[in-house]
């Protein structure tokens, strides 16, 4: 079945668990030429990437140290090994959270790892542009060692600790736990727009990023294959997930553009943020109370359900009842009721992805 213009809509509940599970989780700078990197990694490959990433967190603060001293950009060479000029890393088996029976296969995916090329997003005054290089890393292993060694080259290094090319904030334990590569890289791509809450991608550049140029090239079938099952897995398991709206049409049906709409778990909220969601509920509680008469009794039984982002929603949907309850004042029996029932299934109207 074609999705011509399916929309995730999802409200979220503000479970108080959430709060201290993801306040709990280790927070990373992950470096945008690998957020928005092209690559044919797999799974276990793409959790090396965030090991990776959280590797480079020290060095990325002594890079923002650096410019914020100087007003430049810190000499990659303050960084590289001073033998042979490149970054290197010692990562434990055991970081990588695999049971030992599957160390044999992450070393084999290390190895392979190695020999694939990959596309970095690089930023120029100019415009952005992706650079090939042959691959992120190489890797030594050592027979008996408890940890492998990961290295990478100096032209590589240098764009990944540019603090000029920007970071992106996303959660490891939420990162490594998904149960596809695809979503993976959805969850660090919507994690960089969580600040703006939205943002446009044609289709051939998500394509391109996840190396599917050439599979699921009917837009159902990459719908049901990458984007239904990413945002299923987004909306289980992590602090971030996203509405998807297929627009611009060709000829033949297939969408040129999807618009992404982010929406933020409540309990990654910022202590700022959630100052900013009550002051809005109160707004809408007085709202209720001057127009329709609602007690705090009924609007308690709505208040939680109001969230970040469904509060405009939320909003026009009462604005359009103030309308509705002056001018039909005569055929509604109790306006209150009316009013509540009518918030009350608005936000109980749950649109789920198809």
């Amino acid at each position: 079945m074609k999705q011509n213009n399916d929309k995730v809509n999802v409200q979220i509940q503000n479970k108080g668990a959430e709060v201290t599970i993801y306040r709990d989780m280790l927070s990373l700078r992950g470096p945008n030429p690998l957020v928005f990197m092209r690559c044919n990694y797999t799974k276990l490959q793409l959790q090396t990437v965030v090991v990776i990433m959280e590797k480079l967190q020290e060095l990325l603060n002594k890079s923002y140290e650096y410019y914020y001293k100087y007003n430049t950009q810190m000499p990659i060479d303050f960084v590289l090994n001073t033998d042979d000029g490149k970054l290197r890393f010692d990562v434990e088996y055991e970081k990588m959270n695999l049971d030992r029976g599957r160390y044999e296969e992450l070393k084999d995916s290390l190895l392979e790892m190695a020999t694939i090329p990959i596309e970095l997003l690089y930023t120029r005054p100019n415009g952005r542009e992706y650079i090939v290089f042959q691959s992120l890393c190489k890797v030594k292993i050592e027979k008996y060692s408890r940890y492998f060694t990961l290295e990478i080259e100096k032209d590589v290094a240098e764009i990944l600790l540019n603090i000029g090319q920007g970071f992106t904030r996303f959660l490891k334990e939420v990162a490594v736990n998904f149960d596809s590569k695809y979503t993976l890289r959805m969850y660090l791509l919507i994690s960089a727009f969580k600040n703006t809450g939205f943002f446009e991608l044609t289709l051939s550049q998500l394509r391109k990023m996840l190396r599917l140029t050439t599979k699921y090239q009917r837009y159902d079938n990459f719908y049901a294959k990458v984007i239904k099952p990413a945002y299923e897995e987004l909306y289980q398991k992590a602090d971030c997930w996203f509405e998807v709206e297929a627009v611009d049409y060709k000829e033949n049906g297939e969408p040129k553009k999807l618009r992404f709409r982010v929406i933020r778990a409540q309990g990654a909220l910022s202590a700022g943020e959630v100052d900013v969601l009550n002051a809005n509920r109160d707004k809408i509680r007085e709202l209720c109370r001057r127009y329709f008469g609602m007690t705090d009794k009924h609007f308690d039984d709505i208040r939680n359900s109001i969230t970040v982002n469904n509060y405009d929603r939320v909003y026009d949907k009462i604005l359009n009842l103030i309308t509705y309850c002056r001018e039909n004042r005569r055929s509604i029996r109790s306006v209150t009721d009316y009013a509540y029932m009518a918030l009350k299934n608005e936000l109980q109207n749950e649109r789920n992805i198809k």
